[in-house]
């Protein structure tokens, strides 16, 4: 397992802590937590897996690394993400992290409602800056 820095804004009211509101002006106080994570990989080593579903603001694409191994041995997987480029960390090249996702068989499809779905493309993706995204791997 390793650690993963998690941080969160809270705001001081009259000794109270609350979580931060950003149309509140009070005064930020930022505290950074180390939290023990592990790879979706080690966890479900040896376990067959066909749904993954990832609501995790701005951690979709280290979770995804971290399932590198059930990606690429599942012949048929669906991934279920909740997607935010603006909370993805500036350092990741986003259309990179896409292509190769996609070049290891996952096709993208918005998810428009419970019924419908539609393809998507990396540039839409990114254009978009959030949506659900369902990412299929069929064989």
């Amino acid at each position: 397992s390793t650690l993963f820095p998690y941080t969160t804004l809270f705001r001081s009211r009259d000794n109270d802590v609350v979580v931060a509101d950003e149309e509140d002006d009070d005064t930020v106080i930022s505290k950074a937590l180390m939290v023990e994570c592990d790879t979706l990989d080690h966890l479900l080593q040896g376990k067959e897996v066909s749904l993954i579903l990832i609501d995790v603001p701005g951690g979709v694409f280290p979770i995804l690394k971290g399932a590198e191994k059930i990606i690429n041995r599942s012949e048929k997987l669906q991934l279920l993400v909740s997607v935010n480029m603006d909370k993805v960390s500036k350092s990741v090249d986003v259309r990179r992290e896409l292509s190769f996702w996609r070049q290891r068989g996952l096709r993208f499809y918005e998810v428009i409602s419970a019924t419908n779905k539609r393809e998507i493309f990396i540039d839409e993706i990114i254009s978009k800056r959030k949506l659900i995204l369902l990412m299929k791997k069929e064989k």
